[in-house]
């Protein structure tokens, strides 16, 4: 036998032996816990008493009553005629299995339990005892599985008592019948293994025939037969059980590999066999018991079929299926810690997914064979449900049993590990850990499971809310009955709908609420009854006075009034030709007729006036519904039956009414007599009262008492008979109304003790007002809300279906969330779902005049400790105990109160999502009440930045300050980055300052992001931590990180020096030139600059947007966050901390590049450079800072070309160059040349220096690079993300060099940490860099730990190749973790809307431009890959060649397809592919050659890279842009970085090699051409730097650090006036020092780029509105138009004269203070700026005036 491979039988011999037998006590034992499981799932079967409250089981009830019993096997098989099959019942949409509904069926019959209100409770019953059944079985599998009877034991009872089995077994659903035969399943593939014998060794060579393998009977046939039959039944089940099928092959496997070498094929084809035949027994058995989805023998139904799709469409959640909204946005772990706290509860569920995880360890430790079966299933299927958009803990229903026995193993394990270390503890220290796990959880678990049962001990919530009501809420009539020391109230009904005829019309007073013109009338029900019309003709009239002879409007409408949609009659709308004149509180008389005698009709329902009002908008007055009215003489009857024995003292009616308003008294007399007439009358009682409507239109309610009382007898018969005795009129009775939900949602009241509460006509309770929550928010439903609140008395909320996931898209439901807050309340800071699972009367305080009266939860209990589950999932509580709550109209309720919380809600911006769309979707990227007001209260600038203080007070100091604290923030987090970047030769020291800034950084979002302020003391507290952690590191290394101090001193200073003169190179260029606005080339200062206010005062991220007043920046803006917190910290002002970040970035980006270019030049890692120290340290400082150079000092050569076109336009007629071919371009050159050297000018404007070289490429896009960016000076994405992408090349570069040489895993961890935490940082700072860099990252771990890693000890089972891809999957996949876990919060509110990509087909990039841009690093880069592929053709023998001849098919292949690919894009007039893409692959090609140094390696992966960025842009662009403006602005970017650090590489390593080795003619010619393209690159920063300096927007502005000084000295002309800057400078640093908190300010809105919006800009205040173009574009996933509207109210707010609209505008927008200044003057000039004036100290104070510039203060 192969001494490598260890059989099952052996493993398990191996392992600590336990006796396979039972002792006697074991039986017992299980019995015990059969009944415990028994007891769990049987008691309260009848858990809701036969009213069907769960709604599968319903659905399930109903087809199970409509099927019936075949009389033989054809008409069971027979799809379209079979008594069994659902959809030949009226059921066509049955999706479940059929095995449970014909084992309930049968049984039923067996038992003649077939009725509605019988078969459920078989199939309960039968539920429950297949989960009983399930329970033993996990006992079988655990015993046969672990060789282990109390691990069995101690499995079953887990299992017994789960929750989740338990619950499911109080329902007759397809579930737990599927889940016993999965489990079934799952113990014939443990059989398999756990089997004594050996597998069958092979038969003797000769002996091998396929009649052999046929007939042979071994490896357990049986087995096999008997898991496809357990495999069949659960599919037919339910078809999801199916992936129980793998288990099956696992096993085969296991045994495969168990036995020798030898016998493996042979065993291999066995299996195979086996397994087809498991297959075959499967979908036979699936066949047979679920014989309708098929037709024909095994042709599949395409009704089961299409069945299926829909069921699976509406479970993805892109439907508009309103149960799927509970799903909306639930995260990956939402079923498991719903499992966790409720479906196995905290004890069971931690230990189980703690054993699972060490379980898991185990198995990667060798240990796999047998854990494998119940391991891979719960993976699997929890990982498969988990990543479902329904991520349902009942859905995991399939993994309980197995998290059950993993859970009993793990205590086995612990008490049996063995161990020699004693400890405090003692020797048996893991045999009590176990035992407390072991009884501590299964006691926890049984009191969870006994606490859960009880809920069926008692009335499930909806009955008892039911009864509440029936006693509580009054029905139209409520008979008070004393029994004792209680009074019962029995309501009874009054008849709806009223009969109309000729003679007796319908008459009422009706008296409007408002004025307006009354126009139509909405009749809700209209049935004709009139026998002798097919169509008949309803006239209504309106008087203005009831004895009136002509009508003020008469409207009809006609038809034959058919029921068609209602049993009532459909809805009918009367119109008026001439509108009737409606005065609140004057009478109007309404009559409705027929049109002739002899016709009749019914109306029903509450009729609707139609109302105009003044401003023109339509609502509806209710009329009291139309019920069967007395008249005069009139009684009305009933029978008083299942009433209590007891006293009647009186009877309380809650609305009486004279609908025609006479004015005379009447009486109303109630007679309580025997049902049998001869018997005689009992009592009455009568009431005299005119019965007018008052303030309820409904009329008061009335209390009639029965004098002296009557005794009632139980069992007897009344009748009560209601009487209109005296007086003239129409009195009508009227209950309460309440208000539904939903018509998805179970209503109460429940019909119980023979009431009828929803009866049509003599319903108790009935109601048509409904809110219909899951309808669209709109216009019509907010009317809806508003008429149904007005009428209701009652508010019923059944469960929290409606207000549990409504509120979880607020961006569809933003009326309906609102609904919900204000209905009862709650506070802004708490979510909704929360106060509404928590809520209890009186606890809070509701807005819309409804309060909670009544709440009725039934949560899991024991004694008087409970455990709320309406934390839960939905499905958890809202079949068997959902929350009921009762709310109850109150005397303040105010319609115009309702209308006005209401009505605020912008319906203009729903955006209409399906449950799946609304992940992706962040919302309507608008911060939530309570981030708002958390921002709005803080943020003072006068408190963050004191213009007065030391630091503010002295540019030098502040400088000085700035510089030293970004450097000792470095040398702070220096323990960590020569931790992380230890592959280095210097450590990662250069880089020390910006990963300093990084994790600096990091730490303040991530509290921002959790909610906490980040203050100065949140800062200093992230400071603290960083210092903390590294001291921590540095004591641990300090020995060699003091060594490094005395051996790198003279390193450490250079580097120092380098820092410091980049500073101060750049920091010149700032004074030259500090100015954060230009009129025509200021670019996106203004944006920038209000970005970095605006975060800066942020006391949470995502920070508020200053441009879109209420909404969070969705842009990339944590930039801004990295630069701004030091700023935030020292309280400089930001003006001038603008002009020291710029030189600051410079500087870093030069310390990455100078880093870059000193290690890739220095070969091997830190270890290995001491040898050479001095001579190393001179190429390295020359390398790095060539590198920097390259990167950031020179251009392109653009300025060369801008020359040579200039002097071509001096002689060009009317200086046009286009078009001319290559000999006048020469000839126009030479001349201009020449009239310029005799004094001629070039027409070269101001700012053209340093603007056109960035614009290359004709059209619109830009070519710039980083000496550009930075003077230009914008603080843009790109810009802030420049020294970011550096470090992550750097990075990259020190895993490469450090050979995956780890000290520890601790090492590794860190690195990836910190490379994660880099790359990362891409996303939020410039995303367009995320994808690029994170590709690099991850290639470099795979590459290096594929190459260096060693051999992994734990994986040693595995050959050594893929130990180091099991190494570099996970190290790559840590890698990617981090960087998108550390900046998840950012993912989180994002709204990514440009994400696509598309073919360009436009004009591509001319040769000349793309050498202008990129000659110099392309003939470097070509000139090293040239030398590099010669020097190794000539270093490789020929007989070597005979290597590849092999291969020389592919070669040549390849060789074909770069011909075509180069003469297609000629085709497609891609000029560059022809240079750039030979360059690419021989860059590929180089790094297959033998020896290469790892340097050399990373420098043709990044060179290919590069060159590819450059080609792309030509074939694609990102959907959305401008052209391609951005597609080639920010990926040329991207590659300038690479080929600029390549560059100089290759250049350092080429050098040698051209002065040693070419010949001298080479060397001159390639010296000189190197020499003229520096020296044209060079050209840039020469000439673009003066130019930037010399073009400022005043001459007589100062050379300050302040980007705000140049306004005192400015003046600026727009719209044809000039205005004076200074003013506005004033005004501004006003503000800054005045203004407290972050409050909304208006200002005028122009053009962007701009002087408009420079408040926001220089305060950081929120305005309403920023830039039109650069909002919409933010904000591409919501609708442009909320943009444009802001844009257009703005506007209108200045022009208006309007009080009305003015305050609509402010109060919209929540504007604390309005801006008139010199620019508000010249673009809203007119009579709506006289208001000011008008309402001043009304609507708003002055409280700043200078000139024409005055800030107002909009009052409370």
């Amino acid at each position: 036998m192969d001494e490598s491979v260890t059989p099952i039988h052996q493993e398990a011999a191996e392992a600590p032996q336990h006796s396979a037998r039972l002792p006697w006590y074991a039986p017992v034992i299980l019995i015990g816990v059969l009944l415990m499981a028994a007891y769990f799932r049987f008691t309260g079967l009848n858990w809701d008493d036969v009213y069907h409250l769960h709604p599968d089981e319903r659905f399930l009830t109903m087809v199970e009553t409509s099927i019936a019993p075949v009389n033989n096997l054809w008409d069971y098989f027979n799809t379209t005629t079979s008594s069994l099959n659902p959809n030949n019942n009226g059921y066509t949409f049955y999706v479940y299995g059929t095995l449970p509904l014909f084992i309930v069926r049968y049984v039923a019959e067996w038992v003649g339990q077939t009725g509605y209100n019988e078969v459920h409770l078989v199939g309960r019953a039968l539920s429950g005892l297949a989960d009983v059944l399930t329970v033993l079985l996990v006992f079988a599998i655990a015993f046969r599985l672990f060789k282990h009877y109390r691990l069995a034991l101690l499995a079953a009872a887990f299992s017994a008592a789960a929750v989740m089995q338990i619950q499911l077994s109080h329902y007759f659903t397809v579930d737990n019948f599927a889940n016993f035969f999965v489990y079934l399943a799952f113990y014939f593939a443990v059989e398999l293994l756990a089997r004594d014998e050996q597998p069958q060794s092979a038969p003797p060579p000769s002996e091998q025939t396929m009649q052999t393998l046929l007939t042979r009977a071994g490896e357990n046939l049986g087995i096999y037969v008997l898991f496809g039959l357990g495999l069949g039944m659960a599919t037919a089940s339910k078809v999801s059980a199916a992936p129980i099928a793998m288990l099956l092959p696992m096993a085969a496997f296991i045994r495969w590999v168990s036995v020798p070498q030898e016998d493996r094929e042979w065993m291999a084809a066995v299996l195979f066999r086996n397994l087809v035949v498991a297959a075959a027994v499967s979908l036979l058995t699936f066949r047979v018991f679920q014989p309708y989805a098929f037709n024909g023998l095994f042709s599949l139904n395409p009704a089961w079929l299409s069945s299926l799709k829909e069921l699976s469409a509406m479970s993805t959640g892109d439907v508009d299926f309103p149960p799927a909204l509970q799903w909306a946005r639930r995260p990956l772990t939402f079923s498991f810690t719903n499992m966790v706290r409720f479906g196995l509860g905290y004890p069971l569920g931690i230990l189980a997914w703690s054993a699972f995880l060490w379980m898991g360890w185990k198995m990667l430790r060798g240990e796999w064979k047998k854990y494998l079966l119940p391991w891979g299933w719960t993976a699997f299927y929890f990982t498969w449900q988990s990543v479902n958009f329904t991520r349902s803990m009942r859905y995991q229903i399939h993994v309980y049993p197995a998290l059950a026995m993993i859970a009993a193993w793990a205590v086995l394990a612990l008490w049996e590990h063995r161990t020699e270390a004693s400890g405090w503890l003692g020797k048996n220290w893991r045999k009590m850990l176990a035992a407390a796990a072991g009884v501590g959880v299964l006691a926890g678990t049984v009191v969870w499971a006994f606490m859960f049962t009880r809920i069926y001990t008692r009335p499930v919530t909806r009955v008892e809310a039911s009864q509440w009501i029936y006693q509580n809420v009054p029905a139209p009539i409520n008979v008070r009955i004393h029994t004792g020391d209680q009074v019962y109230n029995h309501p009874q009904p009054f008849r709806a709908g009223l009969a109309v005829t000729y003679e007796q019309p319908y008459r009422y007073q009706y008296i409007p609420q408002e004025d307006g013109q009354l126009v139509q009338v909405r009749l809700p029900h209209v049935l004709g009854t009139g026998v002798n019309f097919a169509d008949q003709t309803l006239v209504l009239t309106i008087r203005g006075d009831r004895e009136a002879e002509f009508p003020l409007a008469v409207g009809q409408v006609s038809g034959a009034f058919p029921a068609a949609s209602d049993p009532r009659g459909d809805e009918s709308l009367v119109l008026f030709d001439v509108p009737v004149e409606a005065r609140a509180g004057q009478p109007l008389y309404i009559e409705i007729r027929p049109g002739v005698e002899g016709g009749s009709f019914q109306l029903a329902g509450a009729i609707q006036m139609g109302i105009i009002r003044v401003n023109g908008e339509l609502v509806e007055e209710a009329l009291p519904e139309a019920v069967a009215a007395l008249l005069p003489g009139d009684r009305y009857s009933i029978r008083l039956t299942n009433h209590p024995a007891g006293l009647l003292e009186e009877i309380s009616i809650p609305h009486i009414v004279d609908w025609e308003g006479q004015t005379g008294e009447k009486t109303l007399r109630i007679d309580l007599m025997n049902d049998e007439p001869e018997q005689g009358l009992y009592g009455s009682a009568e009431v005299t009262s005119t019965f007018t409507a008052g303030a309820d239109a409904r009329g008061e309610g009335y209390i009639f008492r029965f004098d002296p009382p009557i005794a009632l007898q139980q069992e007897k018969t009344y009748v009560l008979s209601l009487h209109f005795e005296t007086g003239a009129g129409r009195l009508a009775l009227y209950g309460s109304k309440h208000v539904n939900e939903s018509s998805w949602d179970d209503a109460i009241p429940i019909s119980l003790n023979d009431y009828n509460p929803y009866d049509y006509y003599m319903g108790l309770y009935r109601t048509d007002l409904n809110f219909e929550m899951y309808w669209d928010d709109n216009a019509e439903k907010l009317q809806r809300f508003l008429t149904n609140l007005d009428q209701a008395d009652y508010i019923f909320i059944t469960s929290n279906r409606q207000w549990g996931t409504t509120t979880r898209v607020p961006e569809r439901y933003p009326l309906t969330t609102e609904y919900y807050r204000q209905l009862i309340g709650c506070p802004v800071d708490k979510e909704i779902t929360w106060c509404y699972s928590v809520a209890e009367p009186g606890m809070f305080s509701g807005n819309l005049g409804f309060e909670l009266v009544k709440i009725s939860q039934s949560n899991p209990n024991l004694g008087s400790f409970e455990v709320n589950t309406q934390f839960a999932e939905e499905a958890f509580t809202v079949y068997d105990h959902p929350k009921v709550l009762i709310f109850k109209k109150t005397a303040g309720y105010s319609p115009a109160h309702v209308r006005e919380i209401l009505g605020r809600v912008d319906l203009s911006k729903v955006v209409r999502l399906t449950p799946a769309q609304a992940k992706d979707y962040p919302g309507d990227l608008t911060l939530p009440a309570a981030r708002l007001a958390q921002q709005r209260s803080g943020g003072t600038w006068s408190e963050l930045f004191d213009r007065d203080s030391w630091i503010n007070a002295w540019p030098v100091v502040t400088v000085v300050v700035w510089y030293v604290f970004i450097a000792l923030l470095g040398w702070m987090v220096y323990p960590l980055t020569r931790l992380a970047f230890g592959g280095l030769v210097d450590k990662g020291y250069p880089a020390a300052r910006l990963v300093g800034l990084v994790l600096f950084a990091l730490l303040a979002w991530w509290a921002g992001s959790m909610g906490w302020a980040v203050t100065r003391g949140t800062l200093i507290a992230c400071l603290a931590v960083l210092a903390s952690g590294n001291l921590a590191l540095f004591w641990w290394k300090k020995d060699e990180i003091l060594a490094e101090v005395r051996g790198k001193g003279r390193y450490w200073l250079t580097v120092e020096l380098v820092a410091a003169g980049f500073f101060l190179f750049f920091l010149l260029i700032r004074l030259g030139n500090p100015d954060l606005w230009h009129p025509y080339k200021g670019g996106e200062k203004p944006m920038d600059f209000s970005y970095f206010n605006a975060v800066i005062k942020s006391a949470t991220f995502p920070p508020y947007d200053p441009w879109f007043s209420g909404g969070y920046i969705n842009y990339y803006y944590y930039g801004f966050v990295l630069a701004g917190m030091p700023v935030k910290l020292l309280g400089i002002v930001p003006s001038v901390a603008y002009n020291l970040l710029l030189p600051s970035l410079y500087s870093l980006l030069a310390l990455a590049a100078l880093s870059i270019g000193w290690n890739l030049a220095v070969p091997g890692s830190a270890d290995e450079e001491e040898g050479h120290k001095l001579e190393n340290e001179r190429r390295g400082l020359l390398a790095g800072l060539g590198t920097a150079i390259l990167l950031q000092v020179l251009g392109n050569l653009g300025t060369v070309r801008m020359i040579w076109q200039s002097l071509q336009k001096i002689v060009a007629p009317g200086g046009a160059i286009e078009g001319a071919n290559p000999i006048q371009h020469l000839l126009w050159g030479v001349q201009g040349f020449f009239k310029y050297a005799s004094g001629v000018r070039l027409p070269v404007g101001p700012g053209d220096w340093y603007w056109i070289p960035s614009r290359v490429i004709p059209g619109e896009p830009i070519t710039e690079f980083p000496m550009f960016t930075f003077l230009y000076a914008d603080l843009h994405a790109h810009l802030l993300a420049l020294p970011l992408t550096a470090l992550a090349v750097l990075w990259a570069i020190s895993v490469f060099k450090r050979q995956w040489k780890w000290a520890d895993w601790g090492e590794l961890a860190a690195s990836l940490a910190l490379g994660g935490a880099v790359i990362g940082a891409l996303r939020p700072t410039n995303t367009w860099d995320f994808p690029t860099y994170l590709i690099l990252g991850v290639l470099v771990v795979v590459y290096t730990a594929l190459r260096y890693a060693t051999p992994v000890q734990r994986l040693s089972i595995l050959p050594v190749f893929w130990q180091r891809a099991a190494v570099a999957a996970l190290s790559a996949g840590c890698l990617a973790a981090a960087a998108f876990l550390f900046y998840a919060p950012f993912s989180h509110w994002f709204g990514q809307a440009y994400n696509q990509v598309e073919i360009w087909k436009d004009a591509r990039t001319p040769f000349g431009s793309y050498f202008t841009h990129w000659g110099l690093f392309l003939v470097v880069i070509f000139s090293w890959l040239w030398w590099e592929i010669r020097d190794w053709m000539d270093s490789t023998p020929a007989t070597a060649l005979r290597k590849i001849y092999p291969y020389r098919g592919w070669i040549q292949a390849g060789f074909i397809v770069l011909l075509g690919l180069i003469i297609g894009s000629f085709l497609l007039k891609v000029q560059i592919v022809w240079l750039a893409l030979p360059m690419a692959v021989s860059a590929g090609v180089l790094m297959l050659r033998p020896h290469l140094s790892d340097e050399k390696r990373f420098v043709c992966f990044v060179v290919g890279t590069a060159l590819l960025l450059t080609m792309m842009v030509e074939l694609i662009r990102l959907s959305g842009d401008i052209g391609r403006m951005n597609t080639v602005f920010k990926f040329y970017l991207q590659a300038w970085t690479l080929l600029s650090v390549s560059a100089g590489a290759a250049f350092f390593w080429l050098l040698p090699a051209v002065q040693e080795k070419w010949k001298p003619g080479w060397q001159t010619a390639w010296q000189t051409t190197l020499t003229l393209l520096a020296a044209g690159a060079l050209l840039f920063p020469l000439f673009g730097g003066f130019d930037k300096i010399r073009d400022r927007m005043s001459s007589l502005a100062p050379h300050t650090l302040d980007g705000m000084d140049y306004m005192p000295y400015s003046e600026y002309a727009d719209n044809g006036q000039t205005m004076q800057l200074d003013e506005d400078y004033r005004a501004i640093r006003w503000m800054q020092e005045n203004v407290e908190g972050s409050p909304v300010i208006l200002e005028a809105n122009v053009p962007e780029y701009r002087w408009g919006n420079r408040f926001t800009i220089y305060t950081g205040l929120p305005g309403v509105v920023g830039w039109n173009w650069h909002q919409r574009q933010q904000r591409a996933i919501t609708p442009g138009d909320w943009v444009w509207e802001r844009v257009n109210q703005v506007e209108a707010f200045y022009l208006s004269t309007s009080r009305e609209e003015t305050e609509r505008i402010l109060e919209t927008y929540d504007v604390r203070y309005v801006v008139v200044g010199q620019l508000e003057r010249v673009f809203y000039s007119g009579p709506g700026l006289e208001k000011f004036g008008l309402w001043e100290n009304d609507l708003w104070q002055k409280v700043y005036e200078d000139g024409q510039t005055a800030i107002y203060q909009v009052l409370d």
